[in-house]
């Protein structure tokens, strides 16, 4: 792993409020990508689904809704059968893919 130091300031990213930054080698320029905080959205109860990680306030595991984009549904049928999910709950369950898979390999 190589580390690199940016000097960056609000201003060249435009942000308003406190953002995580990954940088990702794709072997020929490294790509910014922002991320959100799927704590908010995403949590394990072991009473609930055996511990499986969840959206807050309901059963559906992000396993479940993984498999429902994996088998073709888009977003927004996924949002239209299960209303209690936002925009938003479905970004944090890939987001917290995307950080669970980070240090894993195939």
């Amino acid at each position: 792993m190589r580390l690199i130091n940016l000097r960056l300031t609000r201003s060249h990213l435009n942000l308003t409020k406190p953002t995580k930054i990954i940088l990702c080698n794709n072997s020929c320029s490294f790509v910014g990508v922002q991320t959100m905080d799927w704590r908010q959205y995403i949590h394990s109860d072991p009473k609930i689904l055996l511990g499986k990680p969840t959206v807050k306030g309901t059963r559906l595991s992000v396993e479940f809704l993984l498999g429902l984009f994996a088998a073709g549904w888009t977003e927004q049928q996924v949002l239209v059968n299960y209303p209690i999910l936002t925009s938003e709950a479905l970004r944090a369950v890939f987001a917290f893919t995307t950080e669970c898979m980070r240090e894993e390999s195939f």
